[in-house]
């Protein structure tokens, strides 16, 4: 191994008031850094963390409100929504009802001063929903158009759903028409 060659200081080149004025004035020099560089950075940097923590209260405030009448909006939906739909409930036929609707037509008709030629239920078909299923029933009508203008009226009336869903109006005889018409209860 190689021997480093040693390095003598020659005695009294480091004198000791010297070294003291350098220990001084370095740790004058980190005093000062630290009083107009460092300490005005921590003060801001203080500040910038109080503004933070109060801004991230202030946004959570807002977001819960925001969320408080969100919930608010879809909790009036959701009852909205399951009025309709008890509503609709209650207007469906149950399937051994079906032929009250056939003589309810009937004698609405005949209310109405209208000639019933034909009331003919058709076959079923699907609905939209599922569980609900749509029951046609054909009319042929022989009448006044004041008249058949009754019978529409009258369908609002009653307690279950009968929606027309075409109407074909053909002119007959003076002031009397031919009115076929298709018309639809849903049962469930």
């Amino acid at each position: 191994m190689k021997r480093l060659p040693s390095i003598t200081i020659p005695p009294n080149t480091i004198r000791i008031p010297f070294l003291l004025l350098a220990i001084f004035g370095y740790s004058l020099l980190i005093a000062a850094s630290n009083f107009f560089i460092i300490k005005p950075q921590l003060k801001r940097f203080t500040e910038l963390k109080q503004r933070q923590s109060s801004l991230n209260e202030t946004y959570l405030q807002l977001r819960a409100t925001d969320i408080e009448k969100i919930l608010q909006t879809l909790q009036k939906e959701t009852a909205y929504n399951q009025t309709v739909q008890r509503e609709f409930a209650q207007r469906c036929l149950s399937y051994s009802d079906y032929s009250r609707v056939l003589s309810d037509l009937n004698r609405l008709a005949l209310s109405c001063g209208l000639k019933v030629l034909s009331i003919d239920p058709l076959p079923p078909q699907n609905f939209p929903i599922p569980k609900y299923t749509k029951k046609p029933i054909s009319l042929r009508l022989m009448g006044k158009y004041n008249q058949f203008i009754q019978l529409v009226y009258g369908l609002s009336d009653f307690p279950y759903w009968l929606l027309i869903e075409s109407i074909n109006i053909i002119h007959q005889e003076p002031q009397q028409e031919l009115i076929n018409m298709t018309l639809y209860t849903i049962t469930d």
